[in-house]
């Protein structure tokens, strides 16, 4: 099911639109499809929702911010968008807070999930190995109150600007001593990021430049282009629904 289109400044560079449209609203779209699955304990979505946000958040960094080669600036990148836009002022009081937030995503979450299936790992004579004990994250669904599945209603209050009141910390420390990565709060905030960065001239004047190195906007792979009055537009193909 699609996801509500984000609402972006009126004045993003056009290829930067086009990305969003084409590319970035996909993988929202996906987001959308597998919050509707039920949130059981196992089997509920809730690691492959949190791995497609958090892509679309590196990703994102890479275009908005400037790139070097060397030294990588990858995970400065990464975490600089965060702090930068990401709605932390409106996460509740329990929320890992802002100054620690961008580097708890990129070193706990980020990094593990896409490298070591989740495992905390560290370097032991040039080699990378597993390091640490007891995983000291976790990834979690939420539903409304009173709530068994998503519904139609529940998912537009996700989709909109209002932070839902019900809604979770993004990133919180429980009793066992973890941090749990709520992915519905998640979704709300990476939306609320997209539409955040295409208000700043910066960050928008940094992606003009990146995206006019092509001679397209890029297409997401398994999409195709087609022409409709006179538009180029992307239909989604081999799409999780």
């Amino acid at each position: 099911m699609p996801s509500a289109p984000l609402n972006l400044s009126p004045d993003p560079p056009r290829q930067f639109r086009v990305l969003v449209e084409g590319v970035i609203q996909v993988y929202l779209d996906d987001v959308n499809s597998m919050l509707r699955i039920r949130p059981n304990q196992r089997g509920g979505c809730a690691f492959p929702i949190a791995l497609t946000l958090l892509d679309v958040v590196g990703g994102l960094s890479t275009i908005v911010y400037p790139s070097r080669v060397k030294p990588p600036n990858s995970g400065q990148r990464f975490e600089q968008l965060l702090a930068e836009h990401y709605p932390w002022s409106a996460e509740p009081q329990s929320a890992v807070p802002k100054e620690v937030g961008p580097f708890t995503f990129y070193k706990w979450f980020r990094n593990p999930q896409t490298h070591a299936l989740s495992l905390e790992t560290g370097e032991v004579r040039g080699l990378t190995r597993m390091s640490g004990g007891a995983s000291r994250i976790g990834v979690i669904r939420q539903l409304p109150p009173e709530l068994k599945d998503w519904s139609d209603d529940t998912l537009q209050e996700l989709d909109g600007e209002t932070r839902p009141f019900w809604l979770s910390a993004t990133l919180a420390q429980r009793e066992d001593r973890r941090v749990w990565l709520t992915v519905e709060a998640l979704y709300w905030g990476v939306r609320r990021l997209i539409e955040s960065v295409t208000r700043s001239p910066e960050r928008m004047e940094v992606a003009g430049w990146f995206l006019r190195e092509h001679d397209r906007a890029p297409a997401i792979a398994g999409h195709r282009q087609a022409k409709s009055r006179g538009q180029r537009t992307l239909q989604r193909r081999g799409h999780c629904e």
